[in-house]
């Protein structure tokens, strides 16, 4: 049976990707399969497919789903790694759902069985906050999915404190990443603290009495030592027979030292060589790796200056549409699986000049390769991207560019990089063919390695506070030790956020608020040197760096005259924007909004703050991107700057009030047909970045808007001259669920749908119980779930909910045959005035013929209490200045308690000792787990209930 199942991999593997796994792949899923597990750590030399544990996973859910966990998470501290990673996983989605061979066909079947979704595989991509491609993971817990992420993105979430996500949504977060997850760390060498902290959740877990369907395993060439009890996966000699495999392994490079005395000259010594590589014309494709972003984009910019030069600069301190885009473009251009073409006489050779964002990970090719000396580790990583096929006949050349005297102190690298550089000069003369055995093997590691930050150890204390995500204690631990490791300085530099719009008004940010994926994150110092100056530039890499010893942390202090006139800013813990106030000191997390004109991106959108270049507008399609509606702005600015020859500005809306009639949205769609018809003029729009890619941008947008099909609205907002503008919406029916998944009580009971409380109970109680059913989830733990599903929404019947689902209408309130879960048709949105989660807990802790049917009823009122994010550990403040008796009858017994119940301390006290009870009985992630399966459960009757409303007035 297990030769069978190893063989049918085979042919999975070759029916997506064309080709025969390499041994060692088919090995380890052999291993996989057979141990029911994976190893502790996958140790394999780069370029050589380490990435094929997606493949594997995906291929063991789907022959042993009782073992093997649903959801498969691909964690790497690189953002532009996470894109290329993100792309496999949806070539494999893709394969699978096409279903081009019998193999693929028994997959795709054996998936689709798992979720009440009835889909295959969801994938989805975090990075820098943003969750692109699908957001379908966080829709069902039973749901097979991929998601490929940073480090801080998984592992904010999986410790309760998910960056980007409300208060609300953090315990979902958490139970999604921490239940029911393979955790691949791809890259372990650059993430050895978050190692650390991975290995004790997963001890963490295996204590805890649910099932227990949380795997990991971390992956890289250079893994380091591993203790006894570990299972490590290396390559054996056998597997060194595949000739294809073979020459990847023992690839050499003729490596050459050049020294230079500072940045510039460094920068000149690159130059240099690629001046010469040019002439040469036997190398098609360059890279130039270096520390330092500016470097990266200073070199880029020298190197458009020559004739047989077409170079191109790649960094992680882009904003992620940006660096989505440039990848997509380059890693195409240095595909290793494609030879190097011959170039004729006047033909460019391509350079793509970056930082460490391509140093792990990221499979790309160079045939010919330039790199700033860095730590022995980082140069072995940077090797990988050299012949990574290893097809060269040749030796590839390799320059290592040393600076200084190899005496200095790196403010990213310490005394590493200089110690490896006295190491090279030590070992290598003038020139000398290695393998990548030279840089772990024969230089002395003592010194020579980038530096290493330990994690903390998890206390039974941390996981106690962090597991409190409504209200959060005011006292926490330090997440970032725990992703990154302890450091001391870590404090002084954090990441603040950084937003480029046209034009900046309340307004504007209220219709359009910006969406994660059009932020550019960079380190905070860096931020308050050029917000003070608008010009100074703090050195920025894309590792951890402490902030320089010079950096005061005060307010914006004599900042450049009106520098600051235009900003606004959203407070880390808030929600809303506001305008920049005098003397502002940037916090850690905050999100500032810049006038675009202001600069602040290079031509390759590479943050380089001495720019003055207008930066795209990236907020419509950010929101395109992130799903939900589509909007698109006619702003004067915007719509002006990427305006098409002979076109006139866009109609603005009448004054008054805002209006959506036909008549207006025909002279707006007339407008934009015009626009779309238009030949784009380059000349005009000259002083636009990229002003090409900008115009496709909108040109998306707007064919999205005039599909026939599509059903949109108009609405206006304000620019920050008061001047009212046109923004079309598209509507998208039965979608608030999917888009606006926060917890929150209006957005989901305010609907329309007219549902009545007992069949939204009823539907929420089937749902949660079949799901638990179908994660192994013990009988009593499912039929605890069915019962608070089936009770969970009980509040409600409190009369002043019913008259809110009304609209606020006593007559249409006294003419309801029954409760309802949502509200009527056309009511008016009126805030529910009672706290409905707290009040159904209280109705059912007083309810003792009901909690007979528990198993435990502890967990049953919590569930209620918490379906909407709180009672974790308290419940919410708002006091019920007017309390009322709520009644409900339930399998013939009638529930009820006193709304002012809530307002006691001895409510809160009790249900913060739920809490602890229950934490300590399933355990912190298991009792999310339990809340996500009823919570989630609530969402998608809702959405259902939402959908059939919307199919029934068409």
């Amino acid at each position: 049976m297990l030769n069978e199942m190893t063989a049918q991999f085979n042919d999975f593997f070759a029916s997506i990707h064309g080709r025969a796994p390499y041994s060692w792949q088919t090995r380890l899923a052999g291993f996989v399969l057979r141990e029911e597990r994976l190893p502790s750590a996958i140790d394999m030399p780069t370029g050589t497919g380490k990435s094929a544990v997606i493949d594997i996973a995906v291929f063991a859910l789907a022959m042993k789903p009782d073992v093997f966990p649903r959801r498969i998470a691909f964690v790497v501290d690189r953002r532009v790694v996470v894109d290329q990673a993100c792309a496999r996983a949806e070539k494999i989605r893709r394969a699978i759902d096409a279903a081009g061979s019998p193999v693929l066909k028994e997959v795709r079947d054996r998936l689709k069985r798992l979720s009440e979704s009835g889909e295959i595989l969801e994938v989805a991509s975090l990075r820098g906050g943003a969750v692109l491609i699908d957001d379908g993971w966080t829709r069902y817990p039973d749901q097979p999915g991929i998601i490929v992420c940073t480090v801080d993105m998984f592992g904010s979430r999986l410790l309760f404190r998910g960056y980007g996500v409300s208060s609300r949504m953090r315990p979902v977060h958490a139970a999604l990443m921490g239940s029911d997850c393979l955790v691949a760390l791809d890259e372990v060498q650059i993430s050895r603290a978050f190692e650390g902290t991975l290995k004790e959740i997963q001890r963490r877990r295996q204590r805890e009495r649910l099932p227990n369907r949380f795997m990991s395993t971390r992956m890289s060439a250079t893994t380091g030592d591993e203790s006894a009890d570990e299972t490590v996966f290396r390559l054996t000699p056998a597997d060194m027979r595949d000739a294809r495999l073979r020459p990847i392994v023992e690839k050499r490079a003729a490596l050459r030292l050049e020294a230079a005395k500072t940045r510039g000259a460094m920068r000149k010594k690159a130059v240099g060589i690629v001046k010469a590589l040019a002439k040469d014309k036997r190398f098609a494709r360059v890279g130039v790796i270096v520390n330092r972003v500016n470097g990266a984009r200073e070199i880029g910019d020298d190197l458009r200056g020559l004739e047989d030069v077409d170079a191109s600069v790649l960094t992680g301190r882009m904003r992620p549409i940006d660096r989505i885009e440039s990848a997509e473009r380059l890693v195409s251009a240095f595909d290793p699986e494609t030879d190097a073409p011959a170039l004729g006489k006047d033909e460019p050779i391509r350079v793509l000049v970056s930082t460490q964002a391509v140093e792990v990970g990221v499979d790309i090719s160079f045939d010919a390769l330039i790199s700033e000396c860095a730590p022995s580790d980082s140069l072995r990583q940077r090797f990988g991207r050299l012949a990574r096929r290893g097809r060269n006949p040749e030796p590839a050349p390799f320059w290592v560019v040393g600076v200084g005297s190899g005496k200095g102190e790196d403010p990213i690298y310490g005394r590493a990089a200089a110690n490896t550089w006295n190491e090279l000069r030590r070992l290598v003369k003038k020139e000398r063919v290695v393998d990548q055995s030279f840089f772990a093997d024969e230089i002395s590691q003592e010194g020579t390695r980038a530096p290493f930050y330990e994690s903390p150890l998890i206390l039974d204390s941390h996981m106690d506070v962090w597991a409190q995500t409504n209200p959060s204690p005011a006292a926490q631990p330090n997440l970032e030790w725990h992703l990154h490791g302890i450091r001391r300085d870590a404090d002084d530099n954090p990441e603040v956020a950084i937003v480029w719009r046209d034009d900046v008004s309340r307004s504007d940010l209220n219709i359009a608020p910006p969406e994660m994926i059009e932020e550019l994150r960079i380190p905070l110092v860096a931020a308050r040197e050029w917000l003070r100056r608008g010009e100074g530039e703090t050195e920025v890499a894309d590792v951890y760096a402490p902030a320089p010893e010079r950096e005061s942390r005060a307010s914006l202090d004599n900042p450049k005259r009106g520098w600051r006139n235009g900003l606004w800013v959203r407070r880390a813990a808030s929600r809303s924007f506001a305008e920049m106030p005098a003397g502002y000191a940037i916090s850690p997390g905050d999100v500032i909004i810049v006038p675009a004109e202001r600069g602040g991106l290079s031509r390759d959108g590479v943050w380089d703050p001495r720019s003055k270049l207008t930066v795209d507008d990236l907020g419509d399609i950010a929101r395109m991107e992130r799903g939900g509606s589509v909007m698109l702005r006619l702003n004067r600015k915007a719509a002006w700057r990427n305006m098409k020859k002979g076109i006139s500005s866009p109609p603005l809306p009448n004054d008054g009030e805002e209006s959506d009639s036909r008549e207006e949205w025909e002279k707006v769609k007339r407008w934009l047909t015009e626009w779309r018809k238009a030949e784009f003029d380059a000349d005009f729009a000259a002083g636009c970045r990229d002003s090409e890619t900008s115009v496709k941008r909108q040109t998306r947008i707007v064919d999205y808007l005039l599909d026939p099909s599509r059903e949109v609205e108009l609405a206006s907002a304000e620019d920050g001259d008061g001047r009212r503008f046109y923004a079309v919406r598209s509507i998208e029916r039965g979608a608030f669920i999917e888009r606006d998944m926060d917890g929150s009580d209006e957005r989901g009971s305010m609907t329309g749908a007219a549902t009545l409380l007992r069949d939204h109970m009823e539907g929420v109680g089937r749902r949660a119980g079949e799901t638990a059913e179908r994660l192994g989830m013990p009988p009593s733990v499912a039929d605890d779930l069915r019962l608070a599903g089936r009770l969970h929404d009980v509040g409600k019947a409190d009369e002043r909910c019913q008259l809110a689902l009304v609209g606020g209408s006593p007559i249409s309130a006294a003419l309801l045959d029954a409760p309802l879960a949502k509200s009527a048709p056309r009511a008016a949105r009126v805030p529910l005035p009672t706290r409905h989660d707290m009040v159904g807990a209280a109705m059912a802790a007083a309810s003792p013929e009901v909690l007979a049917q528990a198993n435990d009823p502890d967990l049953v009122i919590h569930l209620i209490a918490s379906h909407h994010g709180f009672a974790r550990p308290l419940g919410r403040f708002d006091r019920d200045e007017s309390p009322r008796t709520g009644r409900y009858e339930f399998d013939g017994h009638t529930m009820e308690a006193d709304s002012g119940a809530v307002n006691a301390a001895e409510f809160d006290i009790e249900t913060a000792d739920r809490f602890r009870r229950l934490t300590r009985k399933y355990g912190h992630h298991g009792l999310a787990w339990l809340e996500t399966i009823l919570r989630l459960a609530d969402h998608r009757q809702s959405a259902e209930e939402s959908r059939k409303h919307d199919d029934g007035k068409q």
